[in-house]
């Protein structure tokens, strides 16, 4: 039988098999199927936001719109939430980015924005940006995903 800490650190050399995709249906499942998560969600993200202001209350979980891998012209964002919408008004938007191990591309969290942007007004009333990730990669909170 071998020592318990032979055990841990033989363990902390794998790796996970986990990928970005795997966060993505997650939370695509998530916020499709349980109407708890958005607003769990929405807490957990109010205190961690640069700027929590942003991110916008609801009125009906039900209304929780999601779609993984949402490309347009200005790039893809993994996950695409929207919500609130009511009486015929644009809902909020969510543009998720996740991070598992691969760094941030040039000019990503801008490209985020670019897309959020675009779509104000058109298919969304608003929208914020946010990263779900370790926590290593909130060093660069200027140039961070959360807006």
């Amino acid at each position: 039988m071998q020592e318990p800490e032979t055990q841990i650190s033989e363990h902390n050399k794998l790796v996970s098999p986990v990928e970005e995709r795997h966060i993505d249906y997650i939370l695509e499942e998530e916020f499709s199927l349980n109407p708890d998560f958005l607003r769990f969600f929405l807490e957990q993200a109010r205190l961690t936001a640069i700027d929590e202001g942003r991110i916008v209350g609801f009125a009906d979980e039900s209304d929780c719109f999601t779609v993984r891998s949402a490309t347009t012209g200005k790039g893809e964002t993994d996950v695409l939430v929207k919500y609130g919408a009511q009486n015929g008004s644009l809902p909020t938007a969510i543009l998720i980015e996740d991070k598992i191990r691969a760094g941030f591309q040039r000019d990503q969290a801008e490209r985020y924005r670019k897309r959020g942007e675009e779509g104000k007004g058109k298919d969304s009333s608003d929208y914020w940006t946010c990263l779900v990730s370790h926590s290593k990669y909130f060093v660069d909170r200027a140039n961070s995903m959360l807006s």
